[in-house]
């Protein structure tokens, strides 16, 4: 048995090569990483670092968004076992990668992540920053939906609310079950849709405490982030995740609580009959609780960040 990695990308230069160099140089198996291009146009050789270290490349015509990459990465997946990271990734632990398959094969109905270990600009570890134990939502209205708090002291069985800090791994199985990310737009949202999934589901978010992941968090993105498709991303998850008059209840009192964002209106009435369409088929089969559930759950974590 063995790890697929998938690596979604846009305009990430040399940080991912040094992602790639930081998984080779830390694995003790045979692994398979999938690099997927989301259509940069930086001019950095991708192909050749793909190349260099026996990767699968791909690279999209057109943009389509790391919630869309991601998915096509699990379909091409030659392994059960997968686990996602973004292109700017630091592995500190030799044989991590028999870590993961283990605790993924044992419990295929749970989403784990690593700590996050915060690096700068300059993949320096920052030694005064808390490493991240996952993540709580802040919820209050729907628009915190996409807002998340490190949770710094994780329960005795290691379960969280919220999968953070962009090291995933997972069953494909379980993944695909789940729908995957079918519906996110572009970008934002990822993390959360997956947890409360997973949770409504009957599975569970859990921390890896053993496997630490430096991530460079930023600031500024090398690509842009458009403001409309992130809230449109917040009301589709509100949307597809609840029964109807709920999710209706909740989108009003969001629309008519922020400003400037009728693009965000616009496009969840123009997608109205694919949402419905999601909302049936999610409805279906994610009825092990409620997404008021998945909320109460979430809350009792929140003395925890």
């Amino acid at each position: 048995m063995s790890l697929s990695i998938i690596i979604p990308f846009l305009n990430e230069g040399i940080n991912v090569e040094k992602t790639v160099t930081s998984i080779f140089s830390t694995v003790k198996g045979d692994v398979e990483v999938v690099l997927i291009n989301d259509a940069s146009d930086d001019d950095f050789a991708y192909e050749s670092v793909a190349k260099q270290y026996h990767c699968e490349y791909i690279r999209n015509s057109f943009r389509v968004g790391v919630a869309a990459c991601r998915d096509l990465g699990v379909k091409l997946a030659s392994n059960e076992a997968v686990m996602f990271l973004d292109a700017h990734m630091q592995f500190f632990q030799t044989g991590w990668d028999k870590l993961v398959l283990e605790r993924v094969l044992h419990e295929p109905n749970t989403i784990f992540c690593a700590r996050s270990v915060y690096m700068n600009l300059n993949w320096e570890v920052v030694s005064n920053a808390p490493q991240g134990c996952g993540a709580f939502i802040p919820f209050e209205n729907v628009q915190d939906f996409l807002a998340t708090k490190w949770l710094i002291n994780p329960t005795d069985d290691h379960s969280i609310p919220c999968i953070f800090g962009a090291a995933y791994c997972f069953n494909k199985s379980f993944y695909e079950q789940l729908g995957g990310l079918s519906g996110l737009l572009q970008w934002g949202g990822d993390e959360q849709f997956l947890s409360a999934k997973a949770f409504m589901f009957g599975g569970r978010c859990a921390l890896l405490p053993e496997l630490s992941v430096g991530h460079v968090y930023r600031e500024i993105y090398p690509y842009e982030c458009s403001q409309t498709l992130n809230v449109y991303n917040q009301l589709y998850i509100a949307s597809v995740l609840q029964p109807k008059a709920s999710a209706d209840r909740m989108v009003n009192r969001f629309l008519n609580s922020v400003s400037q964002v009728e693009g965000a209106r616009d496009l969840l009435d123009d997608m109205r009959e694919e949402v419905q369409a999601h909302r049936e088929y999610y409805l279906s089969f994610l009825n092990k609780r409620s997404f008021a559930e998945f909320l109460a759950y979430n809350e009792a974590f929140r003395h925890r960040h």
